[in-house]
């Protein structure tokens, strides 16, 4: 089993927690505990080898080999497994903030759920998940989402002149100052 963590491109490191790759010859074999906390980070998952079975709630998930998966922000932990063949997986795991600027979709719309891209994302998931599927190589999938992200990410940017501004406080006073303040200091 190997996992290998990958260096976001600069402009997506602000909204990225950790973008990693699994790989393994025999899966997440039933006796091995994989077990995924919850964070507070919601995900997208490539699965590129193998399909992946999540366990959490009550529920079981499947996520497919060539698809593309959002997971939601999750508030129990979720057991992990995959069949006893090679697996290969690649997991961008957004900042809890991280996800928003790209999808447009707020966090609790997405509570613990996962969804193929499709489903979520509409034509773009589908475009980027049937293009992926036809990447042979794992840095080629790494290399094609990242400028997916990043086109999505400057389609999308505006910039709020009083939302940065009350972050920015928010972030300076260490989340002390109340919202009276911040309509005096904007004015």
């Amino acid at each position: 089993m190997r996992i290998s963590f990958v260096q976001p491109r600069p402009e997506l490191r602000p909204y990225i927690e950790s973008f990693w790759v699994f790989e393994s010859s025999s899966g997440m074999p039933l006796a091995d505990t994989s077990m995924a906390a919850p964070n507070g980070c919601p995900k997208l998952i490539i699965p590129y080898q193998n399909a992946l079975v999540s366990i959490a709630g009550g529920r079981t998930r499947v996520t497919h080999e060539g698809g593309l998966y959002f997971v939601g922000n999750w508030d129990a932990p979720t057991l992990l497994r995959a069949s006893a063949r090679k697996t290969g997986f690649v997991t961008i795991e957004f900042a809890p903030h991280g996800a928003f600027p790209f999808f447009g979709i707020p966090v609790d719309e997405t509570a613990n759920g996962l969804f193929n891209s499709e489903e979520l994302f509409g034509k773009w998931g589908r475009r980027v998940r049937d293009r992926l599927r036809n990447l042979e190589k794992e840095d080629q999938k790494i290399s094609f989402i990242q400028d997916q992200l990043v086109m999505l990410l400057r389609q999308r940017s505006r910039h709020d002149a009083i939302v940065e501004f009350c972050i920015e406080a928010l972030r300076l006073s260490g989340g002390r100052v109340g919202t009276g303040e911040l309509e005096r200091n904007f004015r």
